[in-house]
């Protein structure tokens, strides 16, 4: 600040000076009217000239601008909606699957436990089937192999009589005695 005080008397004394009017004539007081009236003449034709010429084009490029983004935030909004629209209808789909896949596992679920069940029905009647037909083969051959031995059983039973009862048995009584215990 305390420069431009120093230098501020400096040039006004400078530029007063006839010497230096004589160098810049743009400064001597006799210009001045002259330079007023072509510095009015310049100005009035450049506000013309941006008035007229660069301040519509320059307009138009900014309305095209609000024009470009009022239309590109309406598409950005519809391109919203539809993609919200997309995954609610994604989302219910999802949901839909996984209701008919939940519903396909317990149908399969119930579809095996119904096999597993018949199946085990199925074993467990042929398992009883095969116990009873063992039985009565089993009934069948003890009653064939105590047929068969009623004649050396009944052999059997005579010499055991004759030794512990110190008597003979007789042939028939010792097989009515088999057949009763039999």
């Amino acid at each position: 600040m305390r420069r431009i005080l120093l230098i501020t008397p400096l040039a006004v004394t400078v530029t007063a000076s006839p010497a230096f009017a004589e160098k810049l004539p743009q400064l001597d007081p006799g210009w001045f009217a002259s330079q007023l009236f072509w510095l009015a003449i310049t100005f009035t034709a450049l506000i013309f000239i941006v008035r007229f010429k660069v301040a519509p084009g320059v307009g138009s490029v900014l309305e095209e601008r609000r024009k470009t983004l009022e239309r590109e935030l309406h598409e950005a909004e519809s391109f919203k909606a539809s993609a919200e629209a997309t995954k609610g209808n994604f989302e219910e789909a999802m949901l839909e699957a996984r209701e008919k896949s939940s519903a396909m596992l317990a149908e399969a679920k119930r579809e095996v436990a119904a096999e597993i069940s018949a199946g085990e029905a199925k074993h467990a009647a042929e398992i009883a089937a095969r116990i009873t037909a063992t039985e009565q083969q089993a009934a069948k051959a003890v009653r064939q192999a105590i047929a068969g031995s009623d004649g050396s059983v009944a052999g059997l039973v005579e010499a055991m009589a004759e030794k512990l009862l110190g008597q003979a048995v007789g042939q028939s009584e010792a097989q009515g005695a088999v057949k009763k215990v039999a």
